[in-house]
């Protein structure tokens, strides 16, 4: 399946304003956090913000009172999906017929053996633990809401573009750009 049209935004978390127009719409669950969580989730809205201006879409902090984390109900064609590090925050939007996933990380994060055993499945490509780790986290993120509950990463078989859920009838494509130190990865599944 060819890689879905779509918008991108990346910024830097500490560029996040903690203003009336964000602080407004905090989670309960983020409201009561750190600053630097706090601009991480802002961020994140902001990276949705500016993917949307790039396709001439308006979407204000209001958009994500209700907890919107995939849709904005004013816009419901499109789909969005962020990722964070403690610096970035990254948003990929879309209108095509697919639900997306986004992960980004930074490229020289390290990743214990032991950790990555924990996520691997025997038929993963053979990639480095921390580009496995970004694809794997998009792919979780394009499955529908309703198959991510008790979703095991570790089921997640991350093949030369695509991915398969062991589990479940999932399957779906994937792809990763490196942009100077931080890797990016794009998953996405037809929606049903």
């Amino acid at each position: 399946m060819q890689f879905p049209k779509g918008f991108t935004a990346l910024i830097m978390t500490s560029d996040a304003p903690l203003d009336d127009a964000w602080t407004a719409v905090l989670p309960r669950s983020i409201a009561t956090a750190s600053e630097s969580r706090i601009s991480e989730w802002i961020g994140g809205r902001i990276a949705v913000q500016r993917a949307f201006a790039k396709a001439a879409v308006r979407v204000g902090a209001d958009a994500f009172k209700n907890g919107s984390f995939r849709k904005i109900e004013s816009n419901p064609n499109w789909s969005f999906s962020i990722s964070h590090t403690s610096e970035w925050a990254f948003a990929w939007v879309t209108n095509d017929k697919v639900s997306i996933g986004v992960d980004i990380e930074d490229s020289d994060r390290e990743i214990k053996p032991a950790v990555a055993a924990r996520f691997a499945h025997g038929n993963d490509l053979a990639l480095a633990p921390i580009l496995l780790w970004s694809a794997k986290e998009a792919a979780f993120k394009s499955v529908p809401v309703e198959s991510q509950i008790d979703l095991v990463v570790s089921k997640i078989a991350i093949g030369d573009g695509t991915f398969t859920i062991s589990d479940r009838d999932i399957n779906g494509f994937w792809r990763q750009e490196i942009a100077g130190d931080l890797v990016r990865s794009f998953a996405w599944t037809e929606s049903k």
